[in-house]
């Protein structure tokens, strides 16, 4: 199932997961990795399981949760890759 949420991301954002896991702080990277961790979380996987995925530690997959909510409100750029990311893993 992650590599489908994977591909998924990737088809959607234009990040790859090598990107994802890099170092960068690009802001169309930080948006790739907050929905892939919000949408691993919601399968259910641990943040420490997130962390690994991402390259990045189980407290900023925390952080990325506290924020997203108001990203998804107030940000139209998010919102728009949150829900093609997720039209896509339906198809």
């Amino acid at each position: 199932m992650t590599k489908k949420i994977i591909a998924s991301i990737e088809k959607a954002t234009g990040v790859s997961l090598e990107e994802i896991r890099s170092p960068d702080r690009r802001i169309k990277f930080v948006y790739a990795r907050m929905i892939l961790s919000k949408i691993i979380r919601e399968k259910g996987c641990s943040l420490e399981h997130i962390g690994r995925i991402i390259n990045r530690d189980h407290s900023t997959v925390c952080h990325y949760f506290k924020i997203y909510g108001d990203e998804l409100t107030h940000n139209c750029e998010f919102w728009e890759l949150d829900t093609m990311t997720r039209k896509e893993l339906k198809q």
